[in-house]
């Protein structure tokens, strides 16, 4: 049967994470011709400020960032480049507390993901390069759980799924050349330290 969260937790609380990114295979339109990209598996880290009410709901205001390079496109071109996602994302998050150590959450977020497409983003074999940003409305949703180390103190893991809205499109150097319809998705897996505190 649910219980009522602790009362004694401080209601406000920062919380630090890092973890492992890794985003699937992406359709996109490189100047006119349907191809797949092929990325190796990054990392992320998240900073946010926090409001825990006494029925089990929190909001945070998270700002993240994760990091992948391109590996390939079609599984047979080679590409060279890294991107980045910064974004800034208000979350509302429900704590299931049980009685039990560990108290599982589920939560989604939206606000704005700002993806950067960098370092010679290319072919290494021609010259046109596609370094480039925008920013586009993002959303995430997350489940995981935490332990309370002590009073103050919690550790959480969790699973995020996040991506945009609208497809980003990327001109290319050179006249002509372009990538467009790439619709941003990736997943994570967060290590997630909370500090609480009282505001008086």
């Amino acid at each position: 049967m649910e219980t009522e969260a602790p009362t004694a937790q401080p209601p406000l609380y920062v919380a630090l994470g890092a973890g492992f990114d890794a985003m699937p295979d992406r359709n996109l339109n490189y100047t006119g011709f349907a191809v797949s990209s092929q990325w190796s598996s990054g990392w992320g880290a998240l900073l946010a400020l926090g409001y825990r009410a006494p029925n089990g709901l929190r909001g945070e205001i998270e700002y993240s960032t994760r990091e992948a390079r391109l590996k390939t496109f079609d599984n047979n071109f080679p590409w060279n480049g890294t991107q980045w996602d910064y974004s800034v994302m208000a979350n509302i998050l429900y704590d299931f507390h049980f009685g039990w150590p560990v108290v599982p959450y589920i939560g989604a977020g939206i606000g704005g993901t700002h993806i950067s497409w960098g370092d010679n983003f290319r072919n290494p074999q021609l010259p046109s390069i596609y370094d480039y940003e925008s920013t586009h409305f993002g959303w995430q949703g997350i489940v995981g759980a935490s332990y309370d180390i002590n009073r103050n103190m919690e550790l959480g893991v969790d699973f995020r799924i996040k991506g945009a809205t609208a497809p980003y499109a990327f001109p290319g150097s050179l006249a002509g050349s372009f990538i467009n319809g790439f619709h941003y998705l990736t997943r994570s897996v967060f290590v997630t330290f909370r500090y609480g505190f009282n505001p008086s």
